[in-house]
């Protein structure tokens, strides 16, 4: 039993020591998507928001473009987000281009 649990505790570190270099890299990414959401979003959408108040548009235009925008950023960020985690987001992508075609 005391064998047992020495070639588990040595596998344990072995396992540590082969993918925290990966995992630590991956952390990184999060807080950087974590940190940087809302400084972009804010400075897209309101700098999309000083450019169309200036043009002479319908207030539900615009009220729509921002918030199509703002959507945009959510997705590109939640995609982000799956990629760095290890999942694939092609499948993702492809749903959402054949509902952009279905509504087109």
């Amino acid at each position: 039993m005391e064998n047992f649990l020495g070639n588990m505790s040595d596998e344990v570190i072995l396992y540590i020591a082969k993918y925290s270099p990966v995992l630590i890299k991956k952390a990184i990414y999060l807080l950087i998507l974590y940190f940087t959401y809302n400084p972009v979003k804010e400075f897209v959408v309101g700098s999309l928001k000083k450019i169309l108040r200036k043009k002479i548009l319908d207030e539900l235009l615009v009220n729509f473009l921002l918030t199509s925008t703002s959507l945009m950023i959510m997705i590109f960020y939640f995609l982000n987000l799956l990629e760095i985690l290890g999942l694939k987001t092609t499948s993702i992508l492809a749903l959402i281009g054949s509902v952009g075609v279905g509504i087109g």
